[in-house]
């Protein structure tokens, strides 16, 4: 495949056919502050990687983050090392409501074993917090 020329990019750039961006962060630390038992946050990782190739055609996680949340319970400043795992995908794929059940039902169920007060998904420029 010939790699794209200054022409081709900024085509697709104005006809705004990009795909779009799902980011969903995986928790280091519980809601306590205490750090995920030992391989958690990493089975959670690979899972939501397993998950973005069945849904949206593959996912890269990037670690080496750092993150601060106010808690909404305790009014404290959360501390955690989050991986972003990400998915670059065809707008067909984001608007498949079978496709957004089951990454919600995997947030809720990874938002329960990780003891998390809320779970944050982003897609573009749009955030939830679940």
């Amino acid at each position: 495949m010939a790699a794209p020329t200054d022409a081709e990019i900024i085509a697709t750039l104005k006809a705004g056919d990009g795909h779009d961006l799902v980011i969903l962060l995986v928790p280091s630390h519980e809601k306590d502050n205490k750090p995920l038992p030992t391989g958690r946050q990493s089975q959670w990782a690979d899972a939501a990687l397993e998950l973005f190739a069945e849904l949206w055609g593959g996912g890269t996680a990037l670690q080496a983050l750092k993150g601060s949340y106010m808690s909404d319970e305790t009014g404290e400043i959360l501390w955690d090392n989050p991986v972003a795992v990400e998915s670059y995908t065809d707008r067909d794929r984001i608007e498949n409501s079978d496709y957004l059940t089951k990454l919600r039902k995997f947030i809720l169920r990874m938002k329960k074993d990780t003891k998390q007060e809320c779970v944050m998904l982003v897609i573009n420029t749009y955030r939830w917090y679940l």
